[in-house]
């Protein structure tokens, strides 16, 4: 099974969104995520700095997409295809949540790739949250399954 890995600055995760978090990656068949936290800085910068020490840590090849509120939309039938395009490229893909600092220009220039949630403003739990739903949900996508109707 291949890994997506999913890197957030967060404090720890309220009981909720871990409950919701785990039962989503716990349903996942075609893929896995590993989910890891960065603590919060005073700075994006200092932030950046964490964040490019976990992303040390992971293959080098690893291929890292920022969600970002600049960045593409896409609907989740088009995250699914590219997701598997991603993960037959052999080349992990590295999903990055910054905090409320934002992304630094280190991390945005570090991404390979950035993706928009939405146009609309989530609180930073909610949009993990919904992040991997998608995951879910692109799961379901290339398996047929009916959830994503």
């Amino acid at each position: 099974m291949k890994t997506v890995h999913l890197i957030v600055v967060a404090r720890r995760a309220p009981e909720w969104l871990a409950a919701l978090e785990s039962d989503y990656i716990r349903r996942l068949a075609l893929f896995s995520v590993q989910v890891s936290v960065v603590k919060p800085a005073e700075t994006a910068d200092k932030e950046a700095k964490a964040l490019m020490a976990k992303l040390a840590k992971l293959p080098p090849d690893a291929r890292m997409i920022l969600l970002d509120e600049k960045g593409e939309a896409i609907d989740s039938a088009a995250f699914a295809k590219r997701l598997s395009l991603w993960l037959e490229d052999k080349t992990p893909p590295v999903f990055v949540i910054c905090g409320a600092n934002g992304a630094s220009a280190q991390i945005r220039r570090s991404a390979a790739h950035k993706l928009s949630l939405s146009a609309m403003t989530f609180s930073h739990a909610t949009a993990r949250l919904v992040f991997v739903e998608q995951f879910f949900r692109a799961d379901c996508i290339l398996r047929g399954h009916p959830y994503p109707r």
